[in-house]
C-alpha cells in the first residue's frame, strides 16, 4: 500500500476522533478519553449523574435496549464505569451517537 493511503486513513480516523470528543465532551456525567490514530474511543462515566443507571454494564444494556446503540462496557476490559466506541465511520453518524446518548 502506498503511504498516501495510510496518510488518509490516519485523517479520517482524526475526524472522527475529533467529531466523537467534541460531541460527548458537551454532556454531562460523560468524559471522552481524546484518542490518536486508534479506531476506539473509551468514555467515561458518572453513573450517579444518570437515573436508574448502576454501572458501565447497565448503562451499555440500556443504551442498547433504548437507542439501538451499541457500546462495550470496559468491564470486559477490567476497568469500571467506562464504555468504548468504535470510532471507524464518518464524523456525522458519530455526532448522531451523541446526540442519542
Amino acid at each position: 500500500m502506498p503511504q498516501s493511503f495510510f496518510d488518509g486513513l490516519k485523517g479520517k480516523l482524526k475526524a472522527a476522533a475529533d467529531a466523537a470528543f467534541d460531541r460527548l465532551s458537551t454532556i454531562k456525567g460523560v468524559r471522552p478519553i481524546k484518542t490518536s490514530a486508534a479506531m476506539y474511543m473509551m468514555v467515561g462515566i458518572e453513573p450517579e449523574v444518570f437515573k436508574d443507571i448502576v454501572d458501565d454494564i447497565d448503562f451499555c444494556k440500556k443504551l442498547l435496549a433504548e437507542q439501538n446503540c451499541l457500546t462495550f462496557p470496559s468491564q470486559c476490559f477490567f476497568s469500571k464505569n467506562f464504555f468504548r466506541i468504535i470510532i471507524c465511520t464518518k464524523p456525522e453518524i458519530l455526532v448522531q451517537f451523541g446526540d442519542r446518548l
